[in-house]
């Protein structure tokens, strides 16, 4: 049975296989965002705030020549571990917040799941995925935007990202996202301003080696969000519009970060358009609120593009929790002030 430590622990992250058929493992099929398998593996992370989260020590990760078997994205393993760790020690103290920690494990652990696959002959695996440990420095009772902010940033996240394999593929990706979304969400709840939650920008040159045209896109998502917010929220009224403002200001950041990143990596910054028609939205005359919630569906949409497509991990996370911002702006707007997994 798995045990969370509360202690630090190396962990290689270039001890990746890749996806591979053996003699008994056959890989599964991809499913649908909302529908991933439910098969009980032999020991199951959903059990864990009653034994898998008994305080104990991890074994290291096994040798590499070991690894013969399907792996779960390892980034996914890294946002498990930190949620199973946050649903743990805010169990007593903040309940609301550990239930939206306890519902992305429960969605991660069906994708941890999914992607250890079965046998030939039908059999769950018996072992599957490598043991996370997450620095335990933060004990139980702690502030809980203290502990929230720590799984957001945590640095062991961004080592997982710099991978060939981490959150490539676009289910992934989207739970990833989500997960951030619902962080984002929680550390609103727990005192945070909406401010303090958007990325900070990179400090690598080369942050946007392989994804130059999608951070590109991302930016005009920013205009196109900002130019909305514009547009709608004279359509509104008393504290919609407040909230449709504050909105703007905080993609306007996000935008002059994201000019940032391409002025330093010598890219061309394209510039804002006279005016946008967004594909597929409400029309900001008679449904404004849903127009800004497409918008920033999009917004999420282009960012998860960026984590898809570029290689340097810090990168990756900027882009990661800027997918979040717009998930949970998107969640927020439609009444969902507490959504675990905005977006999915």
């Amino acid at each position: 049975m798995r045990t969370w430590a509360r202690s630090s622990h190396h962990i290689d992250t270039n001890c990746r296989p890749p996806w591979h058929h053996s003699e008994v493992i056959v890989e599964p099929p991809y499913p649908s965002f909302a529908f991933a398998s439910r098969r009980p593996r032999t020991f199951s992370r959903r059990g864990f705030l009653t034994a898998a989260l008994s305080v104990g020590s991890l074994p290291a990760l096994s040798a590499c020549s070991q690894l013969v078997a399907p792996r779960p994205d390892y980034a996914i393993e890294v946002l498990h571990a930190l949620a199973a760790r946050d649903a743990h020690l805010l169990i007593d103290g903040n309940p609301a917040l550990a239930a939206v920690r306890s519902a992305q494990v429960t969605e991660l652990d069906k994708e941890i799941t999914r992607a250890c696959g079965t046998r030939k002959d039908g059999k769950p695996v018996d072992e599957c995925g490598s043991d996370v440990a997450v620095p335990g420095s933060l004990a139980a009772g702690a502030d809980a935007k203290l502990l929230l902010t720590d799984s957001r940033n945590n640095p062991v996240l961004t080592k997982a990202l710099d991978s060939r394999t981490a959150l490539r593929e676009r289910h992934a990706a989207r739970l990833g996202t989500a997960v951030d979304g619902g962080l984002v969400l929680a550390l609103r709840t727990a005192g945070a301003e909406w401010e303090e939650l958007i990325p900070t920008v990179p400090s690598d040159r080369d942050e946007i080696s392989g994804a130059e045209e999608q951070v590109a896109t991302a930016l005009q998502a920013e205009y196109m969000m900002i130019y909305g917010v514009g547009v709608a929220a004279p359509r509104v009224g008393g504290d919609t519009t407040a909230a449709l403002l504050a909105r703007g200001e905080r993609h306007r950041i996000l935008r002059d970060r994201t000019r940032i990143v391409l002025e330093d990596a010598d890219a061309e910054v394209p510039e804002s358009a006279a005016g946008y028609m967004p594909e597929d939205a409400s029309s900001p005359d008679t449904a404004p609120v849903d127009y800004m919630i497409a918008l920033e569906r999009y917004c999420a949409q282009a960012w998860e593009d960026v984590l898809l497509a570029a290689n340097n991990p810090r990168m990756r996370m900027f882009a990661l929790q800027a997918a979040g911002v717009a998930a949970a702006g998107a969640a927020a707007l439609g009444g969902n002030n507490l959504e675990p997994l905005p977006g999915l």
